[in-house]
């Protein structure tokens, strides 16, 4: 009886001691995670991206929105934005001596990005841990990848892809064949269409008020086949041409200088009246 009293216990002691060798054994601690910055990205106010080759390009936050000021003027793409300031967010479990910062390819970086004042420099990544040197103020850091690989390759890409911005609603869109506007009893298509319902026009306006391209670039001045004068709700008027339906439907705003390109098949819901809309 005793003996199986004295085996008990000393199961007990044995499964508390690997309880505790679990909880307290060298390294079982999450890394100390540094972060890289002590900037909040919903406080940034600009940006800047330098690419060895490439123009500088300048982002700036005005009126609630990020834009595009040098080395164009435009909306810039929101998603893309926050994608380069992650690297706020960045934590990194290496902090390493800079020095020797041609070992890291950092003594010439291809990438530099300043948010805020704060630079972030981008160098190799390690074969091995696969982690990337990222140049922080006076420290290196040996992050993720992802946040050097999310950072835009082309000035293209951090253009805005939507057609009009946030709170540019239209009211009057005149086409060469035809007029739709906002009146006080409703909408009004000018010729007049048979077999047409407010719904059917409002559902051809959605398509115009929340277009997003597939890619945005700064316009080239092309010749165009149409021109559309368009009247928004905050008294702006805007004009987008019409250069090319195929292969790809191609619009630009005069007033932005960015050319917007959308698959063919968006000339169809775009171009044609509301009464042809599907």
């Amino acid at each position: 009886m005793r003996r199986g009293w004295v085996v008990n216990a000393l199961l007990a002691l044995a499964v508390s001691a690997l309880g505790l060798f679990v909880a307290y054994r060298p390294g079982s601690d999450a890394p100390t995670a540094h972060r890289l910055s002590r900037l909040e990205a919903t406080s940034a106010q600009r940006i800047a991206l330098e690419r060895k080759g490439d123009p500088r390009v300048v982002i700036e936050r005005r009126r609630g929105g990020w834009y595009i000021t040098a080395p164009l003027e435009a909306r810039a793409d929101p998603f893309q934005v926050e994608r380069l300031l992650a690297i706020l967010e960045a934590t990194a479990r290496h902090r390493l001596p800079v020095h020797d910062l041609a070992r890291y390819e950092l003594e010439a970086p291809l990438t530099r990005l300043a948010i805020d004042g704060e630079s972030f420099s981008f160098g190799a990544v390690n074969s091995v841990t696969r982690e990337q040197y990222v140049l922080a103020g006076e420290t290196v850091y040996a992050v993720s990848p992802r946040y050097g690989a999310m950072i835009p390759t082309n000035l293209s890409q951090l253009v805005g892809k939507q057609l009009f911005a946030e709170g540019e609603v239209p009211v009057r869109l005149e086409f060469r064949d035809f007029t739709v506007a906002r009146e006080s009893d409703g909408w009004r298509v000018s010729p007049a269409r048979e077999h047409m319902s407010q719904d059917d026009v409002q559902r051809w306006l959605d398509a115009w008020r929340h277009a997003s391209a597939l890619r945005a670039e700064a316009s080239s001045g092309d010749k165009p086949s149409e021109t559309i004068r368009i009247a928004l709700e905050n008294g702006k008027r805007v004009q987008i041409d019409v250069v090319q339906t195929a292969p790809e439907l191609v619009l630009a705003r005069s007033d932005e200088k960015i050319r917007y390109h959308f698959p063919a098949q968006t000339a169809k819901r775009l171009l044609a009246s509301p009464a042809a809309h599907p």
